[in-house]
Formats: C-alpha cells, structure tokens, sequence
C-alpha cells in the first residue's frame, strides 16, 4: 500500500567521547568496536547486531540525543547514520564512520490510495523536475 523513492544511502557511525581511542583512525570496522560498551537507544534506526560488543550495565536509554550526551561522558558508544551523529555534534563526541556496516536508506513513502495532484507535485520536486519539465 505504499509507494516509495529512494533517495539515498546513509553510511553508519561510531559516536565517541571526543577523547576515546577510537578517534585515533580515520574509519573504524565492527571488529573495531568489540569489547566496547555500544549504547543502543529505544529510538535506534539501525537495528546493528555488533559482534563482541558489550550491553551496557544501565537501563535502556530513550532517545539518541540521551545516548550521545552519555557517549560523551566516556561510558561506550553509540551506532547512527551519520545525519543523526552531526544532527546531535557537541565538542565532547567524535564520530568516525563505520566501513563494514550496512548503509541505511533514505526514501520518501507515501500511501499508494492518498496519491493527489498536490502529492504529484511533491514528487515531481523531489525527481528533480522544475515548472518548465514534462513528464
């Protein structure tokens, strides 16, 4: 019932403390992050299974804003699309991307049964067509 347009793919992030030892490369793999604490947030978008990762010893936080803001204490690291990571930048986290991650899409959806002229427009925008476009 729904029709989609996919937009784009989204590269998977470690969020760190600014000063943890995992900003000393450039990319980190999965591997990387095993042994370390990985804070997963009620309102994960990655649903990312890390081998060796270690579950945090404190409740399930809420929000990846809350995780960050954890992160950024020294207490592990939390997996986002990058978006989100430079959505929630403070001078206390670093982020690095993740290599071997799989990638998130990104895509407009809308009900297939809801489609109006109005929605048309909307799509035609996001395709890139202009007033002076035909179909």
């Amino acid at each position: 019932g729904l029709s989609v347009i996919a937009l784009y793919d989204e590269t998977p992030v470690a969020v760190c403390a600014a000063d943890s030892a995992l900003t000393a490369v450039d990319e980190l793999t999965l591997a990387d992050l095993a042994g370390e604490v990985v804070i997963v947030p009620r309102d994960d978008v990655l649903r990312l299974d890390v081998p060796g990762a270690l579950a945090p010893s404190f409740p399930t936080i809420d929000t990846t804003a809350d995780a960050i803001a954890t992160v950024a204490t020294g207490l592990g690291v939390v997996i986002v699309p990058m978006s989100l990571a430079r959505l929630h930048q403070r001078k206390d986290v670093d982020y690095r991307p993740l290599v071997d991650a799989p990638v998130s899409g990104v895509a407009l959806a809308w009900r297939t049964d809801a489609t109006t002229p109005l929605v048309d427009a909307f799509i035609g925008i996001v395709r890139g067509r202009t007033a002076n476009s035909s179909r």
